[in-house]
């Protein structure tokens, strides 16, 4: 048996920039972090054929008759057609906006080459999560999905227009990493999303929101800036700047019932705020100063509640 662990992220700033139709205009760059939330996949020997256990249970012949489509091609690259069980399971529901089926990919990428005894690099996992993803599936997705899954850690990620990738790490002290993680509250607005809609908007609102996605790169800067430098209330309030910038990108990234959570968790004391993922659901995190936590968790008693803890390492072979 092999089992990974893979993280899952938080977007901070610059998400949705990490799209194709965007880098390919000059480069773009993202501010994401790993969290202490994770997928976990299981690989075991099945004789007489494939069994998985993923987003339902099915039992194929070979890889070929696979209907989980990142299981499908996963098995492909590595080159194993049969005499396998997968089994994977999340900590956050499917569809909460943190990145889960990119960490899936990766995370099974890494089983699957342990088992073959080449084990892979985080750069080479990434990068293969991404073909796999986004020129084999054909998903209206990013990048920084898969590599944030596979490197780990609180980075700025650059997306070059010739396709390479460049990961910085936010040089922040472990005080300041301590406080910017207790100033942190995820609230789980209960939708599950399908991102596909309003990334093949964003997608095709490419040419035209470029002045936006120029903003929002400046801001990976500054808020690197801030977290460097301390100032992580300054930070907190850039999640509500990227917000509004994101919100412009393509209509169904927001909805009168996220937009009500958002402007109560600012009314309670929350200095900043933004969706996860790429909208319509999941998770909305907030940067609230310890001092107004309580009226915050007040405000949101019937709903769950988590803290945000940071994640240093990437997908890891246990």
């Amino acid at each position: 048996m092999i089992v990974s662990k893979t993280p899952l992220r938080i977007s901070f700033l610059g998400g949705g920039t990490d799209m194709r139709e965007f880098y390919k205009t000059g480069w773009t760059a993202v501010l994401s972090t790993a969290i202490r939330k994770y997928v976990d996949v299981r690989i075991n020997g099945f004789k007489g054929g494939i069994r998985v256990a993923v987003s339902e249970v099915q039992i194929a012949r070979n890889a070929a008759d696979i209907r989980d489509a990142i299981v499908r091609e996963c098995l492909r690259s590595a080159g194993v057609n049969d005499d396998i069980e997968v089994v994977a399971t999340s900590d956050v529901p499917v569809g909460s906006g943190l990145g889960g089926s990119s960490s899936f990919a990766v995370g099974l990428l890494n089983c699957l080459y342990t088992l073959k005894h080449k084990p892979a690099s985080p750069g080479k996992l990434a990068e293969e999560a991404c073909r796999i993803e986004i020129d084999v599936l054909r998903n209206p997705i990013g990048k920084q999905d898969q590599y944030i899954a596979a490197f780990g850690g609180l980075r700025a990620i650059r997306f070059n227009a010739d396709e390479s990738v460049e990961l910085s790490d936010v040089r922040i002290s472990e005080k300041n990493k301590r406080k910017l993680e207790d100033n942190l509250i995820q609230v789980y607005t209960g939708l599950t999303h399908t991102a596909a809609n309003v990334l093949n908007e964003q997608r095709s609102n490419a040419q035209t929101k470029l002045d936006i996605m120029l903003k929002m790169r400046q801001q990976v800067h500054e808020g690197k800036t801030a977290l460097e430098g301390g100032d992580l209330d300054g930070f907190g309030k850039m999640l509500s700047t990227n917000w509004e910038l994101k919100k412009q990108l393509a209509g169904g990234i927001s909805n009168p019932f996220i937009d009500e959570i958002y402007a109560k968790g600012l009314e309670t004391g929350a200095l900043g705020g933004k969706l996860s993922g790429a909208g319509a659901g999941g998770y909305l995190l907030f940067y609230c100063p310890k001092s107004s936590q309580e009226r915050l968790k007040k405000t949101f008693d019937n709903f769950e509640l988590s803290a945000v803890r940071l994640e240093s390492v990437g997908s890891m072979i246990e």
